[in-house]
């Protein structure tokens, strides 16, 4: 045995109390977010409440529309309510959600990076990717399961990539991605072709989604005003074009800076035609956190750390910290 430190623990083992250790702190801190204020003091609570304790009347509503109706309302969001509803009180049910979306994506940000506590601390830092764990609470736990999935070695539990989109609608999008990268390869088109391709195909989900989410019955037809947001000052868009080019030049290939790419991309692409492509975007959040910190030049990693630092600063300034976010009169 390889001796540590001279703690007599061998690599697995020291890597395995570190996870241990990783697991512990972000459960306490999914713990206080679920219940650092009054539950109905966030926004989209009392509707998440309502989810909890009425699925069975959502699952009806969409059935009698049809089956497809029922597919692209995030089916299995709804059987998750109908079965802990069995045994929890629907207020509960909202704070395990928040729990178990933030510890596990946190978890798994940390996880790639050898199970340090700085991207835990880091992903935390950015409240547009906070917020889905504390708010937009079906998005986030879309995000988790997804992560799990993409990360997972075994087999079936890499299906639960396939799964999320049933938790949340956005989720279909990174299954899009990877079916059109597993095309790219197979065409052996090149890096630089594919993402301009890519351009293309977003300006063309966008036209399209309107009519799509209409025709299908999905609820976003009726949430959604699926046109850009006159009040944005464009500064974003500039923000993100700069983090983009440096993130593409110099950032390593691997899966994660490629699903990075492409969410940045799509976000660009579709900021002056619709107001759902942030909301899609904030999905690839913690995918761009994992690909910025596994970065292996440091310079260009310190580069990208501050930018992410100047994002989150901003997020946090401009709409009064966490709560700011997520309370009704401040989104």
């Amino acid at each position: 045995m390889q001796n540590n430190g001279g703690l007599g623990l061998d690599t697995k083992d020291n890597r395995r109390l570190r996870g241990i250790f990783i697991a512990i702190i972000v459960i306490l801190v999914g713990t206080y977010l679920a219940n650092f204020v009054d539950f109905f003091f966030i926004k989209d609570r009392g509707q998440y409440n309502i989810y909890a304790y009425g699925s069975n009347y959502y699952w009806g509503q969409y059935r009698s529309q049809g089956i497809i109706t029922l597919l692209t309302n995030e089916p299995i969001f709804l059987i998750l309510n109908q079965l802990l509803n069995l045994f929890f009180k629907s207020i509960f049910i909202v704070q395990l959600y928040i729990v178990v979306s933030y510890s596990l994506t946190a978890f798994l940000v940390s996880k790639q990076l050898g199970y340090s506590l700085y991207p835990v601390v880091l992903y935390s830092a950015i409240p547009q990717g906070l917020k889905n764990n504390i708010m937009q609470i079906r998005q986030g736990l879309g995000i988790s399961i997804y992560l799990l999935g993409f990360q997972a070695k075994n087999k079936y539990v890499r299906l639960l990539r396939f799964l999320a989109p049933f938790i949340h609608t956005s989720m279909l999008f990174f299954v899009v991605v990877e079916g059109y990268e597993y095309c790219m390869d197979k065409m052996k088109i090149s890096r630089h072709v594919r993402l301009i391709i890519f351009t293309g195909v977003s300006v063309l989900i966008a036209a399209l989604l309107p009519i799509a989410t209409s025709i299908i019955g999905d609820r976003r037809a009726m949430e959604y005003s699926f046109s850009s947001d006159q009040s944005a000052s464009g500064l974003s868009f500039i923000f993100w074009i700069v983090f983009f080019v440096i993130f593409y030049i110099y950032s390593d290939k691997n899966q994660y800076t490629t699903f990075s790419a492409y969410g940045i991309v799509f976000y660009l692409s579709t900021y002056f035609l619709t107001d759902i492509g942030a909301r899609v975007f904030e999905s690839f959040l913690p995918f761009i956190l994992i690909s910025v910190l596994k970065q292996s030049n440091k310079i260009y990693k310190l580069i990208l750390i501050l930018l992410l630092l100047v994002f989150s600063a901003l997020g946090w300034y401009t709409n009064h910290g966490i709560i700011g976010w997520s309370i009704a009169g401040l989104n």
